[in-house]
């Protein structure tokens, strides 16, 4: 719990603190990823399902309607489970909104997409019977949908699974230059940066075009 406090407040000084225990996580989860894999590959499976349930500020969940669509980084380890009822639970039932909504999220897992590492590791969590699937950090998402759940409170948060964040932005550019004009291009490129969390990169990005822009017209 402290470890991913310090990861999403980004506070250097904790972040010291904890940088061999994040390394060695880390290396651990890439050795089990690799035989967790290949025990899926075995069963023929090449897509699974991850659930997590969680209750977030109504300005969160304002900010994840918002960016249906577009691509969350985690900034911390993502704890999840394959048993949808277990998320249901720790969701909880509506019952504090608006103030927080209850979100079980809902996670598509492509299992040949091995950027990031992901591992079944039930046998060393303290809650054996949540058949718990750890991410590590950085791991990338797009939001597919939110839908409330029937006769209920409740936000289901559907997210795939997704490639690193250069292959995605390859892929992105290489859209926008088939179906969109050049203006439409740098507007979406800078809403893609910064639905990536990278606002200053986006700020960044927007000045240095409107330089080229400014350059352009006065010459």
């Amino acid at each position: 719990r402290e470890l991913n406090k310090a990861l999403r407040t980004e506070k250097i000084e904790q972040l010291f603190m904890f940088r061999y225990f994040i390394s060695d996580l880390h290396t651990q989860l890439v050795q089990l990823h690799s035989d967790y894999v290949a025990l899926l590959e075995e069963c023929d499976l090449n897509v699974i399902m991850a659930y997590r349930g969680q209750t977030i500020t109504s300005d969160e969940f304002e900010k994840l309607e918002q960016n249906i669509g577009r691509f969350i980084s985690m900034n911390t380890f993502i704890s999840t489970t394959t048993n949808r009822d277990v998320a249901i639970i720790y969701a909880g039932d509506g019952s504090q909104s608006p103030e927080l909504e209850s979100v079980p999220l809902e996670i598509t897992v492509d299992i040949h997409i091995r950027t990031k590492p992901f591992a079944n590791i039930t046998e060393y969590s303290y809650f054996h019977d949540e058949d718990e699937i750890l991410f590590s950090i950085g791991t990338l998402f797009q939001i597919e949908s939110i839908k409330k759940l029937e006769d209920q409170n409740v936000w289901s948060v559907k997210l795939r699974f997704c490639e690193d964040d250069n292959v995605l932005m390859e892929q992105f550019i290489t859209s926008c230059e088939k179906d969109m004009d050049e203006t439409t291009t740098v507007n979406t490129f800078a809403d893609f940066l910064a639905a990536m969390g990278e606002d200053i990169k986006a700020e960044e990005y927007y000045k240095k075009m409107l330089g080229t822009s400014n350059e352009n017209t006065n010459s």
